[in-house]
């Protein structure tokens, strides 16, 4: 499983897809992979697992709806 990156357009600029001044990448679907692999510690598949992200929704005390 692979995440990806999807176009985003910049707040208050106006999108072009030939310029990249005017969009960012954001990543999708990479938390759910990580969680998904790390489903497999369950069976016993890996004695350690370490993670680490920039990913704020790993962070301590966020709330997930």
């Amino acid at each position: 499983m692979v995440g990806y990156l999807a176009k985003r357009q910049i707040p208050g600029v106006q999108l072009d897809p030939a310029n990249p001044s005017t969009y960012i990448y954001v990543e999708k679907e990479t938390d759910v992979n990580i969680a998904t692999d790390l489903t497999k510690a369950f069976f016993n598949a890996y004695d350690t697992a370490v993670l680490v992200s920039a990913d704020s929704d790993y962070s301590r005390g966020r709330r997930v709806c």
